[in-house]
């Protein structure tokens, strides 16, 4: 499997296949290899993908600011775009195991603080925060849709977690149709088996 794939939307760096811990209790696990989002997707990755498919535009869209992470997307939204590039949104545990790197770290860095912006930044700057994988902007920058389900107030409306943050093992639940300004998403790919 190469180490990293291009396509229009950037560059996906290889996980690799191996054990890793998630979790506070940093409980074991096993995932296969996947590819992720090096970055999360962009305004012109999204305006892209509009143009392609007719689909509409998030509100307050900001296209004078391409390489900023789209956001006021709906986990719909966020699937739909995945699938047109051939790709899926990741599950919680991908990525933890992006996030965190195979030993659990606290942070993508490292087991220490740092002092982050709080300002929306360039989907691809900072690399000095960027986890074991070369995976950018995974504890700041805009939370992240998986398609793993949370709890939900309705057994009838799916709910999805949404990460992002320290510590990385939490999450928010929200339903399908939920948007957000500070919520965005990164996709990943199965290799070819």
């Amino acid at each position: 499997m190469p180490p990293a794939l291009n396509d229009d939307n950037g560059v996906m760096l290889l996980i690799p296949a191996g054990p890793f811990v998630h979790g506070p209790e940093k409980t074991p696990a096993v995932a296969p290899a996947f590819y992720i989002d090096r970055t999360e997707v962009t305004n012109r990755m999204y305006a892209d993908f509009c143009r392609a498919t007719s689909h509409p535009l998030p509100a307050g869209f900001r296209a004078d600011q391409p390489n900023m992470p789209v956001v006021n997307i709906s986990i719909e939204d966020a699937t739909t775009f995945a699938k047109h590039a051939g790709k899926r949104l990741p599950d919680a545990l991908e990525w933890e195991k992006a996030y965190r790197g195979s030993e659990g770290r606290l942070y993508p860095w490292g087991n220490e603080p740092k002092t982050l912006s709080t300002q929306l930044q360039i989907a691809d700057s900072a690399p000095e925060t960027g986890s074991p994988y070369n995976i950018l902007h995974m504890a700041d920058n805009v939370k992240e849709f998986t398609r793993t389900l949370g709890p939900s107030p309705n057994p009838q409306v799916p709910y999805y977690q949404v990460r992002g943050g320290t510590p990385p093992w939490t999450y928010e639940s929200v339903p399908q149709t939920w948007s957000s300004a500070d919520t965005g998403f990164r996709c990943v790919k199965d290799p070819r088996r």
